[in-house]
């Protein structure tokens, strides 16, 4: 696992992963059901305090990765709230169901106020969230950067062509895309050259997926 982290890191993911618990992430963590994940992981969560977001990020946007294992990770800006985004990050637990963290965020990516919820595709009606903390930002000591080459390349994903750097150290191997969204990362391979991310779909029709506590729920855009 500390290695995926090292891949992770190196392809931009860090913060961003840290904000979430690894262990539904993976697909793990006891046998409570996605309905009860939520209220389950409230107190003990929390979300990042800056979520990365690209240039012109428009309401609607989504973009799907695949983990190795076929794990699923889901980022969209799903409407508005209070004059900010709502980026929100919903993950596919194995056995569990979705589940789905709301980031309000302004333009820059700092976080306002967070939010969990359980998610389900298919229901008729969304589940109520939970409002979670921020954590505090930290000036961690910079590490010393990994030897790494560094080269330019045409990357096909999703369905679609993109103009990538790639960065190549010890750990692995990552592509971001120069005109990608959120964290705008294609693929990322570890040391072994198996893929351990990479974005497997896009779109533009992507809505809210959670209430908001207690005012029962509100559209995307509103």
């Amino acid at each position: 696992m500390k290695k995926l982290a090292s891949v992770l890191a190196m392809a931009g993911l860090g913060l961003v992963i840290s904000g979430c618990s690894w262990l539904p992430f993976f697909g793990g963590g006891g046998g409570a059901g996605a309905n009860d994940m939520a209220k389950m992981m409230k107190d003990s969560a929390q979300a990042p305090y800056l979520v990365q977001v690209h240039e012109g990020m428009a309401v609607g946007q989504y973009a799907v990765t695949e983990m190795m294992g076929g794990t699923k990770q889901w980022w969209g800006c799903t409407g508005e709230k209070d004059g900010n985004k709502v980026v929100e990050m919903r993950m596919e637990m194995a056995g569990q169901g979705w589940i789905t963290y709301a980031y309000v965020v302004d333009a820059e990516g700092n976080t306002q106020s967070a939010y969990i919820a359980n998610y389900d595709p298919e229901a008729e009606e969304l589940s109520e969230g939970y409002e979670i903390k921020i954590m505090e930002k930290t000036d961690a000591p910079a590490g010393e950067a990994p030897e790494a080459e560094t080269g330019e390349e045409t990357v096909n994903a999703a369905g679609k062509d993109w103009d990538c750097t790639w960065t190549k150290t010890e750990h692995g191997k990552s592509w971001i895309a120069k005109d990608g969204w959120f964290s705008k990362v294609i693929k990322v391979e570890g040391a072994d050259g198996k893929v351990v991310m990479e974005l497997k779909e896009i779109g533009e029709d992507a809505t809210l997926g959670l209430k908001w506590p207690g005012e029962g729920g509100e559209e995307a855009g509103e």
